[in-house]
């Protein structure tokens, strides 16, 4: 079964991230991990926790790439008028990559643990995009950042812990279960709605505007 080649390529790829010590051990670790993702998405019978798990290695592999390459590129991705770009060559690794590994390795270690978390959870993959997008909300000025109002800080902190929680159910009646009180919750919220106005609020205004 595909399945199983893809676990075994993790499995190794995951005991040699173990034991990894240099740029080129991190880039062994990945060019396993990206065997094992191609293998994955090439067949429809690999199920996505081994996929993700394929992902999982490649990313932690970037991480350690980008925290090392930057005593060889200077902090630089590589350029033709340096000698740097040869160095990356000898390795297998081009510019845009480094320059991506050291993002991604800009993102703190508690974030980055959290973002595998929330991810896996919710059965989002580990992309590579995904994690440059997280490099850039872990590295953007705050004071660029728009504020985000609290009730939708609440409901994403909200949702976060649901799948996180979720994603540890193994049984039919505990699905059953937690799906029967986050409907009793939603009942809630519109008891609180109607409790305070607000649905009316918006009713009127619908009536108002069909005028």
């Amino acid at each position: 079964m595909s399945d199983d080649k893809v676990i075994s390529l993790c499995s190794r790829a995951r005991t040699a991230l173990a034991h990894a010590k240099s740029i080129q051990d991190f880039k062994d670790v990945r060019d396993c991990g990206e065997a094992a993702i191609r293998l994955a998405k090439s067949r429809r019978d690999v199920g996505v926790e081994a996929l993700t798990e394929a992902q999982e290695i490649v990313r932690r592999a970037e991480r350690q790439l980008g925290l090392m390459l930057p005593a060889v590129t200077g902090g630089r991705g590589g350029d033709r008028k340096s000698k740097v770009i040869v160095t990356l060559d000898l390795m297998g690794i081009d510019a845009n990559q480094s320059k991506r590994f050291q993002k991604i390795a800009q993102v703190p270690d508690e974030q980055f643990e959290q973002w595998i978390c929330d991810c896996r959870a919710a059965g989002d993959e580990l992309t590579q995009a995904a994690a440059l997008r997280l490099a850039d909300e872990c590295t953007a000025d705050p004071a660029e950042k728009p504020e985000q109002p609290a009730h939708e800080e609440m409901a994403d902190a909200i949702e976060k812990a649901v799948a996180k929680f979720v994603g540890q159910l193994t049984r039919t009646d505990q699905f059953a279960y937690v799906r029967r009180r986050i409907e009793r919750l939603s009942e809630f919220l519109k008891e609180e709605e109607e409790a305070h106005g607000v649905r009316g609020a918006r009713n009127k205004t619908a009536v108002t505007c069909s005028r």
